[in-house]
């Protein structure tokens, strides 16, 4: 086991080499344009029998951050109408994420590797041409032949939400679907999640004050929800790692309980499956949040979209937010989940 390290020295240096590339290439994204629209872009890609596309996923991140990897490439993959197989998740040994591959998956063929260069998200304009003139090109040079186009390592997607039905399909089909169909079934209650170090140094005040929250902004966050007329009696569940002490108080508080340390699968469905979940500055419970069918209250900016509309309400860094949104997207709720009967 001491050896195992050494043994990841060469993986760690050509993921951090991918990395670098991939920063260079969005630096040069303008001279990228340029050259492309030069070349003349194209119309958009039809979708083209054999040709798939994948994404590889970086090996040593967190499940939540892999299945971010695996959605971005899902909706490029939309994008430029290629047929998705989305990779393995490395973090995901039991199977909590069912994803279906698509159907060039299963047709064994040779294909000829294209990578497609690191471009910004979707919010830049150029970033999905760029992409299209890339497959057009690849098209041309290589007609007759099934191509397996390559997204570059952790390419950015801003709105995951359009993802949201196929993460929520992965898990009904995944190792705890049926728990997750039986705690929506269950009581009602409000799961906040507390985002804290699953490894050593992993987040901290000092080291990430954009996602650190400390115990009082949750405390003071948790009496603000009590005074939403329809959550005042909802039994409160907090979610985190750490020591009991950490968290006392929000553990004094009235009507909260402390699920501390538990099973990482287990807590994602339960967080999925509150009536109204508080989400971290975390890809954990913001995935958990795109499998819900609860309201959903997270603090907004972040690096992903956070819609304020529907089921979906923003707060900001003090944790200020509409009493009337949350009441709005507690009631889109209740209408989202007789949808779900089908599901069971």
């Amino acid at each position: 086991m001491a050896l195992r390290p050494f043994r990841t020295i060469p993986l760690r240096f050509r993921l951090r080499a991918r990395r670098f590339q991939n920063k260079i290439q969005k630096r040069l994204q303008p001279r990228y344009w340029a050259r492309a629209s030069a070349r003349g872009i194209g119309p958009a890609p039809v979708r083209h029998p054999g040709d798939i596309l994948t994404v590889p996923l970086h090996p040593y991140a967190f499940v939540g951050h892999q299945v971010s990897g695996w959605m971005a490439g899902y909706l490029w993959a939309r994008d430029l109408e290629v047929e998705y197989v989305g990779s393995k998740i490395p973090g995901d040994p039991d199977g909590l994420f069912a994803f279906s591959a698509g159907a060039g998956s299963v047709e064994a063929r040779k294909r000829v590797i294209v990578r497609l260069p690191a471009t910004e998200d979707e919010r830049t304009a150029t970033s999905l041409d760029i992409l299209r003139s890339h497959v057009n090109r690849a098209r041309k040079k290589r007609p007759g032949k099934a191509i397996e186009f390559r997204l570059p390592l952790d390419h950015p997607r801003f709105d995951q939400v359009p993802a949201s039905d196929a993460l929520r399909s992965a898990v009904m089909a995944g190792s705890l679907g049926r728990e997750l169909q039986r705690l929506e079934a269950s009581p009602d209650y409000v799961a906040v999640h507390v985002r804290r170090s699953a490894r050593e140094n992993d987040i901290g005040p000092d080291t990430h004050p954009d996602r650190w929250l400390d115990i009082d902004w949750y405390a003071e966050l948790i009496g603000r929800i009590r005074a939403v007329d329809d959550l005042g009696q909802v039994p409160i569940r907090v979610y985190s790692l750490g020591p009991p002490e950490s968290f006392a108080a929000l553990s004094a508080l009235a009507g909260v309980e402390l699920h501390l340390n538990g099973d990482r699968d287990q807590d994602f469905v339960e967080l999925s499956a509150a009536r109204l979940l508080v989400a971290a500055p975390s890809s954990f419970s913001f995935n958990a949040a795109l499998v819900s069918r609860g309201a959903v209250l997270a603090r907004a900016p972040w690096w992903h979209h956070i819609p304020d509309e529907g089921r979906w309400v923003r707060m900001n860094a003090a944790g200020l937010f509409s009493e009337t949104s949350v009441k709005r997207a507690i009631d889109v709720s209740l209408e989202l989940r007789p949808r779900d009967a089908e599901e069971r």
